[in-house]
């Protein structure tokens, strides 16, 4: 298994240079749909559409958990007391399941993420369905249970305007 270090190399050097030198991407997307073992339990969700458009250069890949420095493999974590745009009010927060508080982790990938999409002018981003940081319209609770709203990283996004599609 590769370690955090290792992704979050793979993932910079993904965003200082393109797949396709040829190619601008025009969206943005969970890197664990590329079959990158950047998730919590260091396996990847593997998007056969989406692994081709990034190997055509159309897609930024992302990862908000490893970009906010959190290793891999790690306990799962979820939403307590909320959804993600609560954890970004002060009203919620992301908790491991052995209650270490997360939430500034979450909050500091989640801001890479944003800059490195706006630096680019990138307006979508296909994202990893029920991911506390990247879910979209459901994510996984701290119970494990998974709950209505969007992830950290996702309600960042969607309050920056980003057009959002949530995958796998």
């Amino acid at each position: 298994m590769e370690s955090a270090e290792y992704w979050r190399k793979r993932l910079e050097e993904a965003q200082e240079s393109p797949s396709n030198p040829r190619s601008q991407p025009s969206a943005g997307v969970s890197a664990c749909l590329l079959g990158w073992a950047c998730r919590y339990d260091g396996r990847s969700k593997v998007d056969p559409e989406m692994l081709e458009r990034y190997e055509r250069g159309e897609l930024l890949p992302l990862c908000p958990e490893t970009q906010g420095g959190l290793p891999i493999p790690r306990p799962p974590a979820g939403l307590a007391g909320g959804a993600g745009a609560q954890v970004w009010e002060g009203k919620a927060r992301v908790l491991d399941r052995q209650g270490a508080d997360l939430t500034r982790a979450f909050q500091a990938g989640a801001q890479a993420v944003a800059r490195a999409l706006q630096e680019r002018g990138i307006k979508r981003v296909y994202l990893k369905q029920h991911s506390p940081s990247c879910g979209s319209g459901s994510t996984g609770g701290a119970d494990g249970k998974r709950r209505a709203g969007d992830g950290v990283a996702c309600a960042l996004l969607r309050h920056l305007g980003l057009e959002i599609i949530a995958r796998g």
